[in-house]
């Protein structure tokens, strides 16, 4: 009783200004740390559509590229394979961006060249690199990145060397309807595994961008 009385004691003497500003005090040092969580999950949130996005260009530039490699396979005609190696630069600088960001000092000027090619948005750059360099632990970017690197290994170990296969023949004239056709039905498969790779891509982080919705929310 004499504790409780000595405390109301003491606030009583407490000059009101005072008591003002150590209210406005805590109010001020809440609404800052309101602000910071919510500037933090707005700019991972944008990270995690960038990816999102990221990856429709990189699927985009994929089917592009199996089109123009089946022209090529029809006419015959270089530019055809040419346009097949200029939309497989989407692939090939998202490539160079992860495995870039897998070093433990990586070169950020590389990362960017990379997602540039790539065609991430200039203005998403820092948003995708800090997301990869402070998340890639988390499991659902883990389970992403997981995806991407599997894509670039089908990329990399099956679709260009079947690619490179099917232009050496076409342009030493040695390919025959049935060569050809073989590579071609490979390339279907190979591209058949790379949507579903896209898609759980895609699916993965679609599925934690809406969780992030509702949290912040």
């Amino acid at each position: 009783m004499t504790k409780k009385f000595s405390r109301l004691t003491f606030l009583q003497k407490v000059p009101i200004a005072t008591k003002l500003y150590f209210t406005v005090g805590i109010m001020a040092v809440l609404i800052a740390m309101e602000l910071f969580t919510l500037f933090f999950a707005i700019n991972t949130l944008s990270a995690v559509r960038a990816y999102v996005g990221g990856e429709g260009l990189w699927s985009k530039a994929q089917k592009d590229a199996l089109y123009q490699l089946q022209r090529y396979d029809r006419t015959h005609d270089e530019g055809a394979y040419n346009l097949f190696l200029e939309h497989m630069k989407v692939p090939f600088g998202d490539h160079k961006a992860r495995l870039e960001l897998l070093k433990k000092q990586p070169d950020l000027n590389i990362v960017r060249e990379g997602f540039l090619e790539g065609r991430i948005h200039p203005d998403d750059l820092d948003g995708v690199i800090k997301l990869f360099r402070r998340f890639s632990n988390v499991s659902y970017i883990s389970k992403a990145i997981g995806l991407w690197t599997a894509a670039d290994s089908v990329i990399y170990s099956e679709l260009l060397p079947r690619a490179e296969q099917l232009h050496k023949e076409i342009a030493t004239g040695i390919a025959t309807k049935e060569s050809t056709d073989k590579i071609l039905d490979e390339v279907v498969v190979i591209n058949r595994n790379l949507t579903k790779l896209e898609d759980d891509f895609s699916y993965t982080l679609g599925e934690r961008s809406r969780w992030l919705d509702y949290l912040i929310l």
